[in-house]
């Protein structure tokens, strides 16, 4: 589960899932989306599409499968994502972060700063810093573990 959620091309399908005319697929891409947003290991390709969508996807997530009020969870895990959604960085903020990185390495040889980096990706240091995750919804916890 982690590779699948660390690759901007699923991430990519899963929001055209978000789009698509069946009602179900809609419902179904959104829980396979909510993996992607909820992740606190974000892949630096993964945040960054996110990050680009930032605020396409705050206007379409409020009005999203709306026929669902009856469904709590489904709201709540839909106001869950729109609070992470709003927790991301800016792009130029992100541009700006990478641009801090990049720069923090200059006197390693590109081996070693490729590999410095890519530690960092995998501790969860190498792209946002980590800010305080909203609670998840109920439910919402099982399908990370």
């Amino acid at each position: 589960m982690t590779r699948y959620v660390e690759s901007d091309a699923n991430l990519k399908l899963c929001m055209n899932l978000l789009r698509d005319d069946r009602r179900m697929i809609n419902y179904e891409g959104f829980h396979i989306f909510k993996v992607f947003v909820a992740n606190p290991k974000k892949s630096p390709s993964v945040l960054r599409i996110l990050v680009n969508n930032k605020e396409k996807l705050l206007k379409f997530l409020p009005g999203f499968l709306e026929d669902r009020k009856d469904d709590v969870q489904f709201e709540d895990e839909k106001a869950y994502l729109v609070r992470m959604i709003s927790a991301l960085p800016s792009p130029a903020q992100l541009n700006a972060q990478q641009a801090g990185q990049q720069g923090q390495g200059q006197g390693q040889g590109h081996g070693q700063q490729q590999q410095q980096q890519q530690q960092q990706q995998y501790q969860g240091q190498g792209h946002v810093q980590q800010q305080q995750a909203p609670a998840l919804p109920p439910g919402l916890e099982q399908g990370l573990r």
